[in-house]
């Protein structure tokens, strides 16, 4: 600060600093922007619609400019503000999705790409761009073209805020395969007053697009129809704690059907006794109706222990009675540790499956040893209470376990500290001998090392151009997805990362699984692949022709384990040495919180 003195000799403290707030900084930062380009006319329309969305916002009684500091109010009509910012940057990212694919089909026809691969491969690039995988790309950028080309109306509404996001997504979606002029018939409805929209959600507002779509072109059902079962479709989903959601989408009449079936199948064996949830046995009939009914221990009459078909019991068997056929043979691949098999009782432990992934080891060895999570354990010693209080099982509270009313067999009582399916030897050993299970095994389970120390799988390669089989199964099992970027796709092609035609050697480390459609696009333009330098974490770099970039990391096939606990102080960044640069002479910057002003943190006039 400037003190010099008056020729009276008075101080003179100098001129004031410059009080700057985060607002005005961000403002200097976008005129700063030169002019060219697109640049400036984003930020712009980014900052109008800002000021709109908390000025003048829709889903509050008061904007946030008009609301008390520090209040409930405050808070609602951020939060209302954002998301109507939300639905005005998606209407921007509907436009400029149609811009790049109109451009990049320009650019294609400027190398003389054939017309009809012009823009084929716009969907994967703008997944790079957007960090999304190619299927949501795709279904992200018909519903732009749509929105922009047919549906001026709903996308000004979007663009104001007065829908959300989700609701214009669902609208278009719901229009997928509608004839143009069906499309700008439900526009028209919309823009005559779009508070019919008030209200609906998701499924409210596609149910009312479908009737509006159904009456204004009711002569292109049967073709939706027709395309409609075209897709039908199966896909899983994993879940936590070794679960899987399976999904089918068939038509509507088989649907019902299968419904139907998988309830009167529960409903008939619950009431028989069973105590297992409804849901649960729906469950259990789906996989047996698959993949035949696995064979179970129960107890006959005289006491002894056989093994049958689920379902049937020992006498029928022993009579002849038709039993459920035979499972099939799977082949699952399953990445383990030989800690993980040697130390079963380490619930540390993570192994991999091959088409789902990451699970428990533990889950996987008692599935193995035939007593997966969620059956009806036999019945313990008195002085075990089990899961529950009084002996339950994984039934519930009371539940009985072993065998029992649940298996249509009488209850016995086991000697202490013994189960009541005495020594499995004993069981293969004695005369007559029952078929064992692993006899006729439903799965065939290859288990595969990992290094002790970098998790890895051991290599292999070949001298030949195609993948060899064991090659793939290692491939497959160590990527798990389709590498590219942000796409979780099911591997369907055996890739080279460098082309073989380019001297890419048919090998572990230049091999990637892909699905289909990466593949088959990857050829398309010029993607340059990379994979990463010796001594650096293992990834793929992928750079698409028009400059959207993305990362793959080698999958370990052993899960990381979690960083040890420090005894000594955390470091935070704030209070890294030399985080906050110095600041600019002159200029004094307002803090974004309390602790700021209290403390005298000052930024640099950029903003750090």
């Amino acid at each position: 600060m400037d003190t010099s003195r008056t020729p009276q000799g008075e101080s003179n403290p100098g001129p004031e600093p410059v009080i700057r707030d985060a607002l005005t900084r961000a403002v200097e930062h976008a005129v700063a922007i030169p002019a060219g380009g697109a640049a400036r006319d984003v930020l712009a329309q980014i900052l109008s619609h800002a000021l709109v969305a908390f000025t003048s916002t829709h889903a509050v009684v008061d904007p946030v400019v008009r609301t008390t500091a520090d209040s409930a109010e405050e808070a609602l009509a951020v939060v209302a503000g954002i998301e109507q910012i939300r639905s005005s940057l998606a209407a921007m990212d509907a436009i400029w999705q149609v811009t790049a694919e109109q451009r990049i089909r320009a650019a294609d026809a400027a190398r003389n790409v054939p017309e009809k691969n012009q823009g084929h491969g716009t969907s994967s690039e703008l997944a790079m761009a957007r960090r999304v995988s190619p299927h949501a790309s795709s279904l992200s950028l018909s519903s732009a073209r749509r929105l922009v080309t047919h549906m001026p109306a709903t996308l000004d509404h979007l663009a104001t805020g007065r829908i959300t996001e989700q609701t214009a997504q669902s609208i278009s979606r719901t229009l997928d395969g509608a004839a143009p002029a069906t499309c700008t018939e439900v526009d028209g409805w919309i823009a005559e007053n779009h508070h019919r929209l008030d209200g609906l959600g998701t499924r409210r507002a596609s149910q009312l697009v479908r009737e509006l779509a159904q009456k204004a072109d009711p002569s292109a059902s049967r073709a939706r129809a027709e395309r409609a079962a075209r897709a039908r479709n199966v896909t899983m989903h994993p879940l936590a704690d070794g679960m899987a959601r399976i999904s089918a989408t068939l038509r509507a009449l088989d649907a019902a059907a299968v419904m139907k079936v998988l309830t009167t199948s529960a409903e008939s064996q619950r009431n028989a006794g069973r105590r297992v949830p409804h849901q649960a046995l729906q469950a259990d009939h789906l996989v047996s109706s698959l993949l035949g009914a696995p064979l179970t221990r129960q107890e006959a009459s005289d006491g002894t222990e056989q093994l049958t078909s689920a379902g049937v019991s020992p006498r029928n068997q022993s009579s002849g009675a038709q039993t459920s056929t035979s499972r099939i043979r799977l082949d699952v691949g399953i990445v383990i540790t030989d800690r993980a098999l040697l130390c079963g009782e380490d619930e540390t432990e993570v192994a991999r499956i091959e088409g789902y992934g990451p699970v428990p080891a533990h889950i996987l060895l008692d599935t193995i040893n035939g007593s997966p999570p969620g059956t009806i354990r036999p019945r313990q010693s008195s002085t075990d209470d089990g899961p529950y209080p009084g002996g339950g099982s994984d039934d519930g509270p009371g539940a009985r376990s072993g065998p029992g009313p649940d298996d249509h067999t009488p209850v016995t009582t086991a000697p202490p500290g013994e189960e009541s399916w005495g020594d499995l030897d004993d069981l293969e050993n004695s005369s007559p001998v029952p078929e064992h299970p692993d006899i006729d095994v439903s799965s065939v389970f290859r288990r595969l090392y990992t290094h002790p120390s970098t998790g890895e799988l051991v290599a292999m390669e070949s001298t030949a151009r195609a993948f060899p089989v064991g090659l793939k199964r290692m491939i497959r099992w160590r990527d798990e997805t389709c590498r590219t970027p942000w796409c979780n796709a099911r591997i369907r092609h055996l890739d080279h990362i460098i082309p073989a035609a380019a001297g890419g050697p048919t090998s572990y480390d230049n091999g990637q699984g892909l699905c289909a459609r990466c593949n088959y696009l990857k050829e398309h333009g010029t993607w340059d692949l990379t994979s990463s330098p010796p001594g650096s974490p293992p990834h793929i770099s992928w750079r698409s022709p028009h400059g959207a970039r993305g990362s793959s990391p080698t999958p370990h096939s052993e899960s990381p384990r979690p960083p040890e606990p420090s005894d000594g102080p955390v470091l935070r960044v704030a209070d890294a040495p030399g985080h906050q640069p110095d600041p600019v002479p002159g200029e004094r910057d307002i803090g974004n919180s309390a602790g700021d002003q209290a403390t005298g943190a000052e930024e640099p006039a950029d903003g750090g």
